[in-house]
Formats: C-alpha cells, sequence, structure tokens
C-alpha cells in the first residue's frame, strides 16, 4: 500500500529522532519533505497527503487507502530514504518546526498559502508582544499590507463559493486595524476561522493517493458540508461583535462631541 511506504518513512524518522518523540505536527511535516526530497533523488515514493490549514497532512499509516499496491523499495532505495530522513531531521534540529513548515509552503497549490502564512505568523507575534500603551501604527499598517496580499491572490475564480467568505474576512479584518487593535484576538480568531472555511475546500480538491472520504475520516469530521456551515456561523459571530463593538465605539464619540458641545451653553446659563 501507499500507505506503507508512508509508514516506512516514518519508522525511519523515529529510528534516527534523538531525542524525546516527535509531535505529530512535526511528523505530518518532516515525512512530507522525506518524500519529496527521496522523489528528487530518484526514489519512485507515493504516500497519501493532502493540503490544509497549516500546510501538508499525512494520513494515518493504520488507515487503509484504495489506491493500489505500491510496489516495494530494493535496498538501495530504503538506504537513500532513511539518509534523507537523517537529513530532514538535522535540518529540524537546526531551525523549528516553524520553520519546517515555511519548507512545505513552499509547495502549497496555491499563492494565497504563502501569504496567509507570513499574515498568520505576525498576527501571533502581535498577541505574544501586544502592549496598548505603544503606538502599534506600524505594526497595523505591516497587517494591512499582508491582507490586502491575501485578498488580491485569493483564488476567486476557482473558489467562487468562498467570495462572500473572503469578503466577510477582509472588512472585518480591517475593521479590527480601524478600531486600533483594541481586540487582538479577535483578529486572531477571525483569520484562522476564515482560513478554515477556505482549507476545508482545497483539502476536498487537493488530496493525493487518499478518498474524500479518508480526508474526512482524517480530519476527524463526517461531513464538509456540515463542518463548513459551522465554520461559517462562528465566522459571522465573529463579525457580528466586531460591528457591535464599532457601533459602540461611535456611539462613545458621538457623546464625547455632544458633552463638548452641550457643556459651554451650560456653564453660561
Amino acid at each position: 500500500m501507499r500507505n506503507g511506504q508512508l509508514s516506512l518513512i516514518r519508522e525511519f524518522l523515529e529510528e534516527n529522532h534523538i531525542y524525546e518523540d516527535l509531535p505529530d505536527k512535526a511528523i505530518h511535516k518532516l515525512s512530507y519533505l522525506v518524500y519529496k526530497h527521496s522523489q528528487d533523488r530518484g526514489v519512485d515514493l507515493s504516500i497519501p497527503y493532502f493540503w490544509y490549514r497549516y500546510g501538508v497532512l499525512t494520513q494515518q499509516p493504520t488507515s487503509s487507502t484504495s489506491e493500489p499496491s505500491s510496489p516495494s523499495l530494493d535496498s538501495d532505495e530504503e538506504e537513500t530514504v532513511n539518509n534523507v530522513a537523517e537529513m530532514v531531521l538535522e535540518k529540524y534540529y537546526s531551525s523549528s518546526l516553524k520553520e519546517i513548515t515555511d519548507l512545505t509552503y513552499k509547495d502549497a497549490p496555491y499563492e494565497v498559502f504563502r501569504h496567509w502564512r507570513e499574515l498568520d505568523k505576525q498576527i501571533s507575534r502581535l498577541q505574544d508582544n501586544y502592549n496598548p500603551f505603544f503606538d502599534n501604527t506600524p505594526i497595523r499598517e505591516e497587517i494591512e499590507d499582508k491582507i490586502e496580499r491575501v485578498y488580491d491572490s485569493f483564488p476567486v475564480s476557482e473558489f467562487s463559493q468562498h467570495e462572500t467568505d473572503i469578503s466577510t474576512w477582509y472588512f472585518s479584518m480591517i475593521r479590527e486595524l480601524d478600531m486600533g487593535l483594541q481586540n487582538v484576538d479577535r483578529l486572531h480568531d477571525v483569520n484562522t476561522v476564515f482560513w478554515g472555511i477556505f482549507t476545508l475546500s482545497v483539502a476536498q480538491k487537493h488530496h493525493y493517493n487518499m478518498t474524500k472520504d479518508e480526508v474526512l475520516q482524517a480530519l476527524g469530521i463526517t461531513s464538509f458540508e456540515a463542518e463548513l456551515e459551522e465554520r461559517r456561523s462562528l465566522l459571522r459571530r465573529l463579525e457580528r461583535d466586531g460591528l457591535d463593538d464599532r457601533f459602540d465605539e461611535s456611539n462613545d464619540d458621538l457623546t464625547a462631541t455632544t458633552d463638548a458641545v452641550i457643556e459651554p451653553i451650560l456653564e453660561s446659563l
């Protein structure tokens, strides 16, 4: 089975790993890189994987696939894969999971993946270091630039069913910036919920050596349609929360302006 080759890759990764157990997130990314680099060295590999929120996900090796059996590897090919596994692990040790994820993003099926990745990393850094007393204008301008890049690179012609979703995301994100980043967590949530909506469709379109049912199983959901509607409901709820806060802010500004006008009149009475 193609899953057999994936199991072999994971086996080599686990045998060569010199520290504590590899986290699942790392195994997905590292397995994919071993697969790609082994192919570059002439080894005919084929593993089950698909593209989703944070890059590539490989199928659990205990799951069965509907694909025909893959040819077994000879000893030279196995040695090549093992050497590649060592090389990929060394890269992992000398960098980080984030950098390994960035490497896989180079193969993402759409340019928007790479732009969204940069936006997500900047928002995450902002969450970790946010200080409401500092001038955040430069950061807001950087984030707005990345938002524009995501919006401009979004493949709306191929995913026309997400035209409303990308618009809701865009205006919600810009609204959060206009309110001076008062709620960084909501900015993050809007960004990740939208991305989960879009990549749910990407997973249905860009899965390899797997069926859609196997993708569903890997994601732990029972229906793409039901999951999509649940996520859209959450995005609309976040949009309403932002609109409510913006409306309250506008009322506060109006009250302050009204007070400034009325106060001298009252003092003159």
